[in-house]
Parts: structure tokens; C-alpha cells; sequence
């Protein structure tokens, strides 16, 4: 079997288990697993993939410096007390894998296994296959979480399921799409009252919109905001929790709009300070010990740039703070405006949740940190110049 050949089937095969993993993370997530065991059955996929990615590296005989690195990487954190809900090491792992790989058959598999996995929970949910749960929002209203064990489970992968629509779609993008895409999250609203998701899913829609609309070269604008979206995203996360009762009665109100999330990670960073290597934060803590005025039973690290910091560790706060900064980088040189917008959005999503994953389409985009240096933008702004 040729090189080519080899390749041709390590790549196929890599594309179906990001299938499957996406689709048995979707159920595992879902109030299936009260009907069927399969908790943690979307590891052997990511096993598979991962493995799938190495062999295409070594079989190319490039980027051997990534495969070392990765591998390094693997056995420092295997003998470390990491085991946080959000896999990182995974994460890097992956972006490395697919250094120099078109993601777009990736994307895709993503987006299927996304549609299929959401559209068969609904309907296990609606034939009373799969049990509904209910909960209380933070404002007092009933929360239906649509098959899912989180409120906002149904609204936040449809969010996603959105975004890998858009950026697939975003060259022959019609404008109408994104009113079609931005109408089923009225009712969903009405079942999850998933606020923030809402407000994002309007921003991403405007701001694709104008995008599409307008004819000027809007990287550098996107590249800027990408940057100061993230950073001072984190900076406001991290320094709200250590400086909370220095503050006034103002940040408190401001709490309450992120439902008392800055105050949580206030909690965590206090009982779990950050350690280098991470931990493992234990269940069944007492929620008696926080004394939020509302959803007292509510106590879990729900966000994305507290969750990296103290679950993941400092050493891998920093790693993916610079490959996340230098894949804005990379984005701007290639003018990927639609992946710059969805990095906007994250960076303001990871405040408030936990959406990096294996399966959001901006951790693909991260492998260009890891990919061959390209000069796009600085010939097109030369030309730009001259003319």
C-alpha cells in the first residue's frame, strides 16, 4: 500500500471517529445515559483519532518536533493530578495532530454528528425514550432541558451547531440564512431561558452580517477585537474572583446579570487555589458555604478561563493562552474573517461556560499555531499600499 493510500485511509478513518466521538459526547451529555450506560464511551473514539493523527504525522515524516512535543506533553500531565471535565491535554494533542491538515472535512463531521445527535435526542425525548428534567433559573422560572441533563444544554449545542453551519457556509452565505439560523432560539429561550447564549447568538449574527455586507478588508478590525475579546475577557474573570469583596456593590450587580458565576469562581479560587499541575476538584461540595441569594444548590466552576486556570493548571492556562493568541495571528495573515468572529465569541463565551472541546470548531483552528508560517496578509497589505 502506497503512501498515498495510507494516508487516504489513516485520514478517513481519523474523520469518522470524530464523528463518533462527537456524536457519543452529545449523548453522553444527555439524559440517555439514565437509559443506557455509556458514560465515558467517547474516549475510545478520541483514542482512535488521536492515535489516526500521530501515525499520518509519522508516515509524512513531518513535523516531528510537534509529534516529540506532544508526546512529551502526554507523559508530563499522565503523572499529574489533572482530571478536569474539560480535557486540555487533549486538546492540545489534537490542535498538534492537525497541524498542517485541511480541517474542513473535520468541520463537517462535527456538524453531521452535531445535527443527527440533537435532532435524535429531541425525538428519544419526545417519545419518552429518554427522561425530561427540569430546573430552576436563576430568576425563579422553570427550566426544560429537551433531553439534556443541563437547562441549557439543547440552546448552547444548537449555538454550536450555528456556528459550524456559518463557518462552512460563510463564502455563499445568504443573509437570510442567518434569520433562519437565529429563529428556533425563541423558543428554545422560552424552554432553557439560556440567556447568555441568546445574546451571543444575536451578536455572532450581526456580526457576520456585517461582515458579508460590508466590502472593506475588515481582518485587522476582527484581529484587534479578537485579542481584546479574549484578554480582557480572561483579566476580568481571574481578577473579579481574587479581588470580589474589594468590590463595590456595582460588581455585585454585575454578578447577578452572570448569574452569580464571578462569586463562584471567587469560591473555587479560594478553596482550590491554582497549582501549576492542576487538580482534580472533588464532588459533593457544601453549597451551604456560598451565600449566593439565589440557586444555593447551584455550585460548580462555570467557566471556561476558570476551569483552564485551576482545574487545568497554570502551566496549561499559559500554553493555551499563547497558541490561542498565536492562532489570531495565523487567522489574520490568511484572512479568515469568519473564524476571527468565532473567536470573538468565544472569548466572550468562556466567561460564562465551558465550551472549549475537542468538537467546537475553534479548537480545530488552533492546529495553525502549529502549521507552516504564511505571508497572505502582508502581501495583500503591500498591494494594498502600492495601489
Amino acid at each position: 500500500m502506497g503512501i498515498r493510500r495510507k494516508n487516504f485511509f489513516l485520514q478517513t478513518a481519523a474523520v469518522i471517529f470524530m464523528f463518533l466521538y462527537t456524536l457519543l459526547r452529545l449523548f453522553d451529555i444527555s439524559t440517555l445515559t439514565a437509559v443506557v450506560d455509556i458514560a465515558g464511551s467517547e474516549q475510545i473514539p478520541m483514542v482512535g483519532l488521536l492515535a489516526c493523527l500521530f501515525f499520518m504525522k509519522l508516515l509524512n515524516k513531518e513535523d516531528i518536533r510537534g509529534l516529540f512535543f506532544g508526546i512529551l506533553v502526554f507523559f508530563a500531565f499522565l503523572i499529574s493530578n489533572y482530571n478536569g471535565q474539560t480535557n486540555f491535554i487533549t486538546i492540545i494533542l489534537l490542535t498538534i495532530g492537525l497541524s498542517n491538515q485541511n480541517i474542513i472535512p473535520y468541520v463537517k463531521s462535527i456538524y453531521f454528528a452535531t445535527m443527527i445527535g440533537l435532532l435524535g435526542i429531541l425525538l428519544m425525548r419526545t417519545i419518552g425514550f429518554i427522561p425530561e428534567l427540569t430546573g430552576i433559573s436563576p430568576r425563579g422560572n422553570v427550566r426544560y432541558s429537551l433531553g439534556f441533563m443541563s437547562d441549557r444544554g439543547f440552546s448552547d449545542n444548537y449555538f454550536y451547531f450555528c456556528q459550524l453551519f456559518i463557518f462552512l457556509k460563510y463564502e455563499n452565505l445568504k443573509k437570510v440564512w442567518l434569520i433562519i439560523l437565529l429563529v428556533p432560539m425563541i423558543p428554545l429561550y422560552y424552554y432553557n431561558e439560556a440567556r447568555a447564549t441568546l445574546i451571543l447568538m444575536i451578536l455572532m449574527v450581526v456580526m457576520v452580517w456585517i461582515s458579508k455586507v460590508n466590502r472593506k478588508n475588515m481582518t485587522p478590525l476582527l484581529y484587534r477585537l479578537a485579542n481584546i475579546t479574549y484578554l480582557l475577557s480572561l483579566v476580568f474573570t481571574v481578577l473579579t474572583a481574587v479581588l470580589y469583596n474589594s468590590l463595590s456593590k456595582t460588581w455585585v450587580f454585575i454578578d447577578n446579570i452572570f448569574s452569580g458565576r464571578l462569586h463562584l469562581s471567587k469560591f473555587f479560587i479560594d478553596n482550590f487555589p491554582p497549582k501549576l499541575l492542576g487538580q482534580q476538584l472533588p464532588l459533593g461540595l457544601d453549597s451551604g458555604k456560598l451565600w449566593l441569594n439565589y440557586n444555593k444548590n447551584y455550585l460548580m466552576l462555570d467557566s471556561g478561563y476558570m476551569t483552564m486556570l485551576i482545574e487545568a493548571g497554570i502551566l496549561i492556562f499559559t500554553i493555551m493562552t499563547i497558541i490561542i493568541l498565536i492562532t489570531f495571528k495565523k487567522l489574520r495573515d490568511s484572512r479568515e474573517n469568519v473564524s476571527l468572529i468565532l473567536w470573538i465569541i468565544m472569548g466572550l463565551n468562556l466567561i460564562q461556560t465551558r465550551p472549549l472541546n475537542p468538537t467546537a470548531v475553534q479548537v480545530l483552528q488552533l492546529s495553525k499555531a502549529f502549521g507552516k508560517r504564511t505571508r497572505t496578509y502582508k502581501i495583500v497589505e503591500r498591494e494594498t499600499f502600492n495601489k
